[in-house]
Parts: structure tokens; C-alpha cells; sequence
């Protein structure tokens, strides 16, 4: 008799964890539903606060570590961000997505050769992923080694020619070898696969107007600020579009806007200090 009810309590106590772990597994996986819904409605911060506590449930996952530093890159915690993609490859080494998404985050923090690391890492473990040659490429035109970065950007056309991310960079890289009429069919790939892409818009103005465009310089900036109004350098853009048309009185306004929004940026701050100039010529 005592043997027996000591093999009923192991059963038991057996019977429970495992009724425990299914109760947990439960939560994590209506936590994740939650946060897959606050991710389409582009809710990031709810989105963090489902993936918290989800990943207190299951700090082991490769997974959660991943998708929570997503949404703090959403969000520009890039500093959590990063970590949270570093655990995800503790947990996970051979994963070419969170290397590619870590070399994004590192770029936007400023660190281009950890985040060329990063992507050529990507890349070794999935050589035919374009979306890390589109970020490789990004991250060696920050380091002025722009011929590289046509490059990757070209290689990343070739493996998924409807991203229009990379039609968008690549627009940015011809423009900067003044490859005008290559940037323009850049930009106008890259809004032909999305309408709304405003960097695209004012990259699109800038071609136009390097090509004395001055009318369809000033659309593209403003449909680009109709959808983001804060966006400094498309108010800059736009200053100058009109004050090469001499609309002066126009082209103050839109100076002031960018620098109200961006001070510190050397090109625009130099516009501001003009504005006696532009107003009492």
C-alpha cells in the first residue's frame, strides 16, 4: 500500500506541472494573438506590452526575443531593440532574418560596421535574401562606398524585383552619382509597387528637380508632406524648389518648417539663417 500511494502521488504531481506548462503555453499563445492584431493596426506599443509578459512565460524563445525587439525597432527604442535581437541569436545563431533585422536596427543607431557585419552574416546564411542586400547596401552608401551599395541594391532588384524598398535606395544611390534619369525610374518603380511611400515622393521631387522640374518637384514634395507633414527634409526640398522658382515668399515658410522640425541639421539650420536674405533681397 505504500508503494502504491507513493506512485499516486508522482502521478499526480506529474499530472499538475503538465497542467501547469499547458495553462502557460495557453497564455503565450492568446498573448501572441493579441499582439499579431495590435501589429496590423500598427499599435507597436500595445504590441510590446502582449510580447512582455509573453516572454516571461517562455524567456527561453527564440521567437519572443525576436518579435518584441521588432516592435521596439517600430517604436525607436533601438537600444532594447538591439538587445533583444542579440538574445534572439543567443538563443537561435542561425537565424538570417534576425541578423538582417539586427543590421537595420545597428544602422539606424549609427553603427555601420557592426551593421554590415550583420548583414554580410544574413547573407552567408541565406545568400539569395534581398531584403539584406538592400539593408547591406544602405549600410555601405553610409560609409560614401556608394558603387557597393548599387551593387547590393541591384542584387536585391534581381532576387524580388517588386521590393520597393531597394528601387527606393537605389534612386538615392544614382542620385548621388547624378545619374538623374536612373534615379527617376528608380523612384517610380518604387511608387509604382507603393503609391504612398513618401521617402520615394521626395526622392522622386529631388530627381525632378536636379532635372530643372520645378512643377513636378513641388508635387512630389507636397504629396509627400500631405502624408507626413513633420518631414523636414521634404519641407527643405520644397524650399528650395521655390526659391529657384523665386516664390520667395514660399520658400521662407517652408524653411522655417524644416527647421522648426530639424535644427540641427546643417542644410537646413543654413536655409533658416537666410531668411533675411530671401525676405528683403
Amino acid at each position: 500500500m505504500r508503494f502504491r500511494s507513493v506512485v499516486l502521488l508522482v502521478l499526480v504531481a506529474g499530472a499538475a506541472g503538465e497542467l501547469k506548462s499547458q495553462s502557460k503555453q495557453a497564455q503565450v499563445v492568446e498573448r501572441l494573438g493579441r499582439a499579431a492584431s495590435f501589429e496590423q493596426k500598427k499599435d507597436w506599443k500595445e504590441a510590446e506590452a502582449e510580447y512582455r509578459p509573453a516572454l516571461a512565460l517562455d524567456p527561453g524563445s527564440a521567437s519572443l526575443h525576436f518579435d518584441l525587439a521588432y516592435v521596439l525597432a517600430r517604436q525607436g527604442k533601438l537600444d532594447d531593440a538591439i538587445a533583444e535581437f542579440r538574445e534572439s541569436l543567443r538563443l537561435d545563431p542561425p537565424s538570417a532574418v534576425a541578423h538582417q533585422n539586427l543590421c537595420a536596427a545597428l544602422h539606424r543607431k549609427g553603427d555601420n560596421d557592426g551593421a554590415i557585419a550583420e548583414c554580410r552574416e544574413s547573407l552567408r546564411l541565406k545568400p539569395e535574401y534581398a531584403e539584406a542586400h538592400s539593408n547591406l547596401g544602405t549600410a555601405l552608401k553610409s560609409k560614401r562606398d556608394v558603387d557597393g551599395a548599387i551593387t547590393e541594391y541591384r542584387e536585391a532588384l534581381r532576387l524580388k524585383p517588386d521590393l520597393a524598398q531597394a528601387h527606393h535606395n537605389l534612386g538615392n544611390a544614382l542620385l548621388a552619382k547624378h545619374d538623374l534619369e536612373g534615379a527617376t525610374r528608380e523612384f517610380e518603380a518604387a511608387l509604382g509597387l507603393e503609391a504612398d511611400n513618401v521617402e520615394a515622393q521626395a526622392g522622386l521631387g529631388s530627381a525632378l528637380l536636379a532635372q530643372g522640374d520645378l512643377p513636378g518637384a513641388i508635387s512630389q514634395f507636397r504629396k509627400a508632406l500631405e502624408s507626413k507633414p513633420d518631414y523636414a527634409a521634404a519641407h527643405y526640398n520644397l524650399a528650395i524648389a521655390f526659391e529657384t522658382g523665386r516664390d520667395l515668399k514660399a520658400a521662407a515658410q517652408e524653411y522655417r518648417a524644416a527647421y522648426q522640425l530639424d535644427p540641427h541639421d546643417p542644410a537646413i539650420r543654413s536655409g533658416y539663417q537666410r531668411l533675411p536674405q530671401l525676405l528683403d533681397p
